[in-house]
């Protein structure tokens, strides 16, 4: 990890982004909400809001809005060269930023992320090539019915995870 220089963990919110702290030397975290645990996470590691300390108002609660902030900007250049950023999901409006202003993403770019993060191509493709996989099953919303969850119930138990794979934006679905 040498020659990283800082390195700033970006998000809506402080918490999810604590996981690295003892890891990444020279890391913080830069967020959008003020929220009532910031004071607790600052005994660990450095945690900026920018509803707390910057100015400007962010458009969406998202890491692309708090990356165009003109104070998020000021805020990076003060931290010196060589900044590197760890987001959850990058975008090509964030990478576009990202590259603009010489900071390294430590996320997969998106046109790679993308061509590898559908669920459903993922199962096919592990089936075709003989990957093991969980006991489930694949099908379009529109075939869900309460007769195909008892035939699911049936097959593989009462024990059920639906995930929806065809969904690109956002998480929590």
């Amino acid at each position: 990890l040498g020659g990283l220089g800082p390195i700033v963990g970006m998000g809506v919110t402080a918490f999810p982004r604590t996981g690295v702290c003892n890891l990444l030397p020279d890391y913080q975290i830069l967020c959008i909400l003020d929220s009532s645990d910031l004071s607790w996470l600052n005994r660990t590691v450095k945690v900026k809001s920018a509803k707390r300390d910057f100015a400007g108002r962010v458009e969406k609660l998202n890491t692309l809005a708090l990356l165009r902030l003109r104070s998020t900007q000021r805020y990076l250049r003060s931290l010196g060269g060589n900044i590197s950023l760890f987001i959850y999901k990058s975008s090509k409006l964030i990478e576009e930023i990202a590259d603009r202003n010489g900071y390294r993403l430590l996320a997969s770019r998106s046109d790679l992320r993308d061509a590898y993060e559908d669920k459903w191509e993922f199962r096919r493709i592990a089936r075709e090539i003989g990957f093991p996989l969980p006991a489930g099953e694949q099908l379009t919303i529109d075939n869900f019915s309460r007769e195909v969850f008892g035939k699911l119930q049936d097959k593989l138990g009462t024990d059920l995870v639906f995930q929806i794979t065809d969904y690109s934006k956002g998480g929590g679905v």
